[in-house]
């Protein structure tokens, strides 16, 4: 027998995880508590030609939905019941691991390998992943946009919340564009200041020196990754 429970709230009693309803299972004598997921739209054959049909819209209200409600705005966080803050993990089938939002083909960690203090340390150290974690989903998505918002549109439309990131910067240029604008918006905040940069060449120096006008002047001209 199912019971109504209450909606926009979490469905666990340790962490703060906001769910669309929390429903109650009832078997004799025990009450389980469930949470009520949300359905998303997943397909990876969209078409993103105008005019956008309903179910792009669809998939993108769902996905904005989840965002807003039950990921605060920075899906790699997770807040306990006390108040503390953490970090939230996906875990795919076969070991693989990342920060919710936030995995990078290029960059793959896996629990069979990795230990956990790796994990952490390592996506701490790779500048999309970090900038991600201190800025969260909005942020990123605004400076994707600056140069290719049709990836966005992409990767909320594709409705696959655990490869997102990997969907939205497919393109190298796009993921380099977005790397530099993090170098630039990192300085004098977080861990990188003028002094870190002269571990980079003189090119990627002056690159990263551009105003973000000059920057995407340089990104439009480029047929590949500058």
């Amino acid at each position: 027998m199912l019971i109504d429970g209450d909606f926009g709230e979490s469905d666990n009693s340790t962490v703060i995880k906001i769910v669309p309803q929390k429903l109650f299972l009832k078997l004799n004598d025990y009450r389980i508590q469930i949470g009520v997921s949300k359905l998303f739209y997943s397909d990876l054959m969209i078409d993103l030609n105008k005019p956008y049909s309903k179910y792009i819209e669809n998939a993108v209200k769902v996905i904005t939905n989840d965002i807003e409600n039950s990921e605060q705005g920075n899906p790699p966080y997770i807040q306990n019941s006390t108040g503390r803050k953490g970090l939230d993990f996906w875990i795919d089938y076969n070991g693989n691991v990342t920060t919710w939002f936030n995995q990078y083909k290029y960059q793959l960690f896996n629990l069979y390998i990795d230990s956990y203090q790796e994990v952490v340390r390592k996506a701490f150290e790779n500048l999309m992943t970090a900038f991600f974690l201190k800025k969260g989903y909005e942020y990123r998505n605004k400076i994707v946009s600056e140069v290719n918002p049709l990836v966005l549109l992409r990767a909320q439309a594709v409705n696959l919340r655990d490869y997102f990131a990997a969907l939205l910067l497919e393109e190298d240029k796009t993921k380099l564009y977005y790397a530099v604008r993090s170098v630039q918006l990192f300085l004098g905040e977080f861990f990188i200041n003028e002094e870190n940069l002269k571990l980079y060449s003189e090119d990627l120096q002056y690159v990263i020196k551009l105003s973000q006008i000059e920057l995407k002047e340089m990104y439009n001209e480029s047929n590949m990754t500058f």
